[in-house]
């Protein structure tokens, strides 16, 4: 009975390792795609230079605003899923919660704006039609977050800011999914990022789901 026992219990260490380590690599492959989106695309429009803002110039205090929002949100998120800083520094946790809270609403409310400047290069309103119903389902999703934390529900909040991190992220797949083969040799320009506009938070938002779905119907069997 014994070393069946123990048997089962190494089984059991070796998968919570196994499952360990398959997150600390996702994480990092998120932080690298997340630091390789700054660095290549967001930065740039902190040196104020108009032929970098191009047709958006006139309106450039809304975007610096919506990309220092995204940054936030960008940055903040994986401090909410690091389930040991939150154990050691609950304070910690809320701050970074409330920042990225905040770095949502800097980001999501000068979309409302700023869409209506989209040239139909590219992808004009249908692009922008994209764009704002990922600004209210980000908002929504980040409320509801915060929502739940607020009744005490913390599986729950912890299932919608995942589905929030998600949205947040798809600034990164925008410009990452644009390079990839399937995308950048297929069709027009406008064509190309018009697909990979609403392609690159839905997909994710539902795998995302099918995802916080099966693990829940898994605890409940």
């Amino acid at each position: 009975m014994y070393p069946q026992t123990q048997t089962a219990s190494a089984g059991t260490a070796g998968r919570q390792l196994l499952k360990t380590a398959a997150i600390l690599l996702l994480w990092v492959a998120i932080l690298l795609l997340a630091l390789w989106f700054i660095q290549r695309d967001a930065l740039r429009y902190f040196s104020m230079d108009e032929t970098i803002f191009g047709r958006f110039w006139a309106h450039r205090l809304w975007l610096v605003t919506h990309i220092v929002g995204g940054l936030l949100a960008l940055l903040m998120g994986p401090f909410q899923f690091w389930s040991g800083l939150r154990r050691r520094a609950l304070s910690f946790h809320r701050w970074t919660g409330r920042l990225y809270l905040a770095g949502v609403v800097l980001a999501a409310v000068p979309t409302f704006h700023l869409v209506f400047y989209i040239p139909p290069s590219d992808g004009g309103w249908v692009a922008g039609s994209s764009l704002v119903t990922l600004a209210l389902v980000w908002l929504a999703s980040s409320a509801m977050a915060l929502r739940s934390i607020l009744n005490g529900q913390v599986e729950i909040h912890k299932e919608w800011m995942i589905r929030s991190y998600v949205l947040a992220f798809s600034f990164v797949n925008f410009r990452w999914w644009m390079d990839w083969p399937v995308f950048a040799n297929a069709g027009t320009f406008a064509e190309r990022l018009t697909a990979v506009v609403w392609l690159g938070w839905t997909v994710p938002l539902f795998l995302t789901e099918v995802i916080l779905q099966w693990r829940r119907t898994g605890r409940m069997a």
